[in-house]
């Protein structure tokens, strides 16, 4: 409830205030307003009030006629699983979470920005905070694999058909991308670029990371995943026939009369 007790919100018009709280009950589960301008009639509300919202940034509105509340996922947690569809998809796909704040991709935050940030594991939504001990955007799979990529760099750099370039040239996402299109590899770019970005395009030792070759050994992982052997269960120890048929020294064909 931050926003709604801050300075900035308060110094507003009491109309303006009620309008807010009105369109946070009318929002569906991801903080949109399909009829804002119906909604300040029927709550009796003069349109310069939504002016207001507007221009404090409080709302973000669509030329479709509906409107999101940007801090929405800030106060309106809803599970994953409880969510409904959204109806909105379009919109939605325009928009990135930022720490609970909506943002317009390619207008309020770049999507190189978007590559910097912390992932939460739901698309569209991420974090600038990152957890202590923890290096943004590793996961245990992405260590994993940076080890096999230490261990193999000198491999890969004499066998690799990459062309060769300076280690430490720095590709754009758009680079990658073609450089995957033309090998036909089927990773993810982003998650490419995001885990490289966060250790500045070096491996743990600090060696410069060449990118082409490094996307080989990611395409080589994404291989691998496919090709693991199959591990066949156990056979379960079968009773040797042999023991079964010896006699059992307490049966009564051997006690004595």
């Amino acid at each position: 409830m931050e926003i709604v007790f801050s300075d900035k919100f308060l110094e507003m018009p009491g109309d303006a205030q009620r309008l807010y709280f009105f369109m946070l009950g009318d929002a569906d589960d991801y903080g949109f307003v399909s009829s804002p301008k119906s909604l300040m009639r029927r709550c009796n509300i003069p349109e310069d009030n939504y002016k207001i919202l507007l221009a404090k940034a409080y709302i973000i509105p669509f030329d479709s006629g509906v409107i999101v509340v940007r801090h929405w996922r800030q106060n309106n947690y809803i599970r994953k699983e409880r969510r409904q569809d959204p109806h909105y998809k379009m919109e939605l796909s325009r928009l990135v979470a930022v720490d609970g704040e909506y943002k317009l991709i390619d207008i309020e935050i770049s999507r190189d920005d978007i590559l910097r940030l912390q992932p939460t594991g739901e698309e569209g939504v991420y974090t600038t905070c990152t957890p202590v001990g923890v290096q943004v955007g590793d996961t245990e799979e992405e260590r994993e694999e940076e080890e096999r990529s230490e261990k193999n760099s000198s491999f890969y750099s004499l066998h690799s058909n990459s062309v060769s370039v300076s280690e430490n040239e720095i590709p754009t996402i758009e680079e990658v991308q073609a450089y995957c299109n033309e090998k036909g590899y089927t990773f993810d770019v982003q998650k490419f670029m995001r885990h490289n970005q966060k250790c500045n395009w070096r491996y743990k030792d600090g060696t410069p990371k060449n990118w082409r070759t490094n996307a080989d050994q990611w395409q080589c992982r994404e291989w691998n995943k496919f090709q693991k052997p199959r591990v066949l269960p156990k056979p379960k120890p079968q009773p040797n026939p042999s023991e079964s048929s010896e006699q059992s020294p307490y049966s009564n064909s051997t006690i004595d009369k």
